[in-house]
């Protein structure tokens, strides 16, 4: 059985990665469908995995012993 933060944690991921996806996608909007357009995507999801990567380490952070 997961404990409960466990099971929080991979419920916030879940939303994360949908927030993720529509921030991205709403980002690409500006090269109306040019060639860039997969650039600007690729960078956006490192952009945010980056920062998210820090809030993850935060998370672990607190929660060590």
């Amino acid at each position: 059985m997961m404990k409960p933060r466990a099971r929080m944690l991979r419920t916030a991921q879940r939303t994360w990665i949908k927030y993720r996806d529509q921030a991205c996608l709403a980002e690409i909007t500006i090269a109306r469908d040019g060639s860039i357009q997969p650039l600007i995507q690729y960078i956006c999801l490192e952009r945010l995995a980056l920062n998210h990567i820090e809030d993850l380490e935060f998370f672990r952070d607190l929660t060590e012993p």
